[in-house]
């Protein structure tokens, strides 16, 4: 069950959600009582979870280093995949499939690796769903940087 203090800060907030992505959130929050940040934040998150239900809960799914209490979950079919990262300075490989990557850390960045070198269309989302931008981005063989803030998403294509 999801609730948080309202005094927290729209991406500690947000955290609560992500904490629960990957399984039917049970959202216990008095709307009237958001603000208008956290109330967009809430929206965002859990429409999120309804347009992905099928990836979310139906897909296959691997729960990386569960000794560190699971690190990197992500859900996938063949076309798409959509990862979580919840600790810091964790390494996600990419493929071809579109990849949404969920940034749960602290940090306002996400590591990737490619096999390959590839052009890739990115868009950074922060926790309330605004587009932070969009653009073509040269994703080179090895670790890759995307800036991606707290609590927000970025999608791959």
């Amino acid at each position: 069950m999801i609730f948080f203090d309202m005094r927290e800060s729209v991406e500690d907030a947000a955290w609560q959600i992500l904490n629960s992505i990957f399984g039917v959130i049970q959202y216990s929050v008095r709307l009237e009582e958001l603000s208008p940040e956290q109330l967009k934040m809430s929206r965002f998150w859990l429409n999120f979870s309804a347009e992905n239900k099928d990836i979310l809960l139906n897909s296959e799914y691997i729960a990386h280093e569960p000794h560190c209490n699971y690190s990197i979950i992500e859900a996938f079919n063949d076309k798409e995949r959509i990862a979580a990262v919840y600790a810091r300075n964790k390494i996600l490989p990419v493929d071809g499939r579109k990849t949404t990557i969920i940034n749960a850390t602290p940090d306002s960045r996400i590591y990737t690796e490619s096999d390959a070198e590839r052009e890739a269309k990115i868009t950074v989302l922060n926790c309330m769903g605004d587009e932070v931008r969009s653009e073509t981005v040269k994703i080179s063989k090895g670790v890759n940087v995307i800036k991606v803030p707290k609590c927000g998403l970025v999608v791959i294509e």
